[in-house]
């Protein structure tokens, strides 16, 4: 929970590049992702145009969902010893 907190804070906040494992991790899955996808396309310039918009959009809502379900990972495993049902 404080990593996704310590890359929520150094992507959106500090004016200077901060890089986390987290931030790392995110930027290598989508260029990954967008890699498989355009694989297959032969044209350059529509080849180009996929890649483009892997630059900003694609990998800030991938680090959204990334902080989302480690913090939502994180909250719930606090609250699991507190959890009745399962005993």
């Amino acid at each position: 929970m404080l990593t996704a907190w310590a890359s929520v804070i150094g992507t959106l906040i500090v004016p200077r590049p901060v890089s986390s494992w987290l931030t790392r991790w995110v930027d290598r899955s989508v260029n990954w992702a967008f890699r498989l996808v355009t694989g297959a396309i032969a044209d350059y310039q529509r080849r180009d145009r996929v890649l483009a918009s892997r630059a900003s959009a694609a990998i800030l809502l991938a680090q959204l969902i990334a902080w989302l379900a480690i913090s939502f990972l994180g909250y719930m495993l606090l609250l699991w010893p507190f959890d009745t049902a399962a005993a």
